[in-house]
């Protein structure tokens, strides 16, 4: 599927069969070969390329109306490629739906809140951050369900929205968590910048002092917005006014990623340098948690609840899973080259990206 096209009819039977079978369903076939046994740590590997692409970006979708959704890149190939997964007593099963030719790298992805797959029409939308050209453009699949007085087949309608450019690389964005109306990016620019999700016009920016390397909208506190700077300063914004309410200085450098915990809108936390950071934002600007994680710099950090967090960085490509309550480190592994890290808003399981692969670890007393 071209994604350049700024609108586009694909009427695959087989695209159509595969979007069904994986997201309208209640189960997944069992026969699958991609499937994941259960253990208390498991890491064997879901193949989703043929010629060993590097995997650099992964994102869940973090909604529990559509949290079995995984996006994905495939590095220099250009493609965005749609997954689901399904957790059962046997194992997960990995189900590939489709892939769209975005026709440059991708640097962020970010799902939208009008992402449905109970009401008619099923709806798939999210936003990527295109390497090269500095743009975001807009995923919109929209599947009809057929009636008694329909003769066509069904339809997934995808419309590609070029919005206007970062004049640096964009490093990362996010949707308005309640409506999903606004996309918030940042990037090298020193900007954060305020779009329309229907028409990709710019509604405003916010000028950062340096480089925004991370950005989240909590859907508990959708009145604020996180943005972490790259010089090694967190700070809460005000989206009405978009002035900062809340700052929090790392006294480190480089910041290369923070991340806002879903289950406890106090917690935040990043990766500056070679250590991890976490804040408690009732209690004081000062780190309730500091720790050493990565020797030679971290890259990720990711929440999964208020206890636990995972890290990613160097050397190799080293990935860390920590319990802040009890203080051990459950998962310490090196995988191969790649990057991103995500964790299912519903489900112990976090999805590695590496060398043709996304690696998928299972907890099982996480919950």
């Amino acid at each position: 599927m071209n994604f350049e096209n700024n609108s586009q009819i694909i009427s695959n039977n087989e695209t159509i069969e595969n979007v069904e079978n994986a997201l309208l369903k209640s189960s997944f076939s069992m026969s699958n070969p991609n499937t994941i046994k259960s253990g208390e740590s498991v890491n064997e590997s879901v193949l989703i390329t043929n010629n060993s692409v590097s995997v650099e970006v992964v994102e869940f979708c973090p909604f529990e109306w559509a949290s079995n959704l995984i996006a994905y890149d495939q590095g220099s190939n250009g493609k965005l490629c749609l997954a689901a997964i399904k957790a059962t007593e046997s194992g997960i099963v990995f189900e590939h739906i489709e892939d769209f030719i975005v026709g440059t790298r991708i640097a962020a992805i970010a799902w939208s809140p009008q992402t449905n797959l109970i009401a008619i029409p099923k709806v798939i939308k999210l936003a990527i951050a295109s390497l090269y050209d500095k743009r975001i453009k807009i995923l919109n699949a929209s599947l009809k369900a057929q009636s008694a007085n329909e003769s066509d087949e069904n339809n997934i309608f995808v419309v590609n929205c070029n919005f206007g450019a970062h004049t640096s690389f964009v490093n990362d964005l996010v949707f308005e968590p309640q409506s999903g109306s606004l996309i918030a990016s940042v990037g090298d620019d020193c900007q954060c910048c305020f779009w329309s999700a229907e028409d990709g016009s710019l509604a405003s920016k916010i000028k950062l002092v340096s480089a925004g390397v991370s950005i989240k909208w909590h859907p508990l506190e959708s009145d604020k917005i996180l943005i972490a700077e790259r010089k090694g300063v967190i700070r809460l914004y005000n989206v009405e006014t978009r002035r900062p309410i809340m700052s929090f200085d790392c006294k480190g450098y480089p910041l290369m990623s923070a991340d806002w915990c879903l289950y406890n809108p106090l917690l935040i936390g990043c990766v500056i340098g070679s250590e991890v950071a976490i804040w408690n934002t009732s209690i004081s600007s000062k780190p309730i948690e500091r720790r050493k994680a990565h020797v030679n710099g971290g890259q990720k950090f990711r929440f999964f609840n208020e206890f636990i967090f995972c890290s990613r960085g160097r050397p190799s490509s080293q990935i860390q899973v920590c319990n802040t309550k009890t203080g051990q480190i459950l998962l310490d592994t090196t995988v191969k080259c790649g990057n991103g890290i995500s964790w299912n808003c519903k489900a112990p399981i976090l999805a590695v990206g590496t060398n043709g692969k996304i690696i998928f670890y299972t907890f099982n007393t996480l919950i």
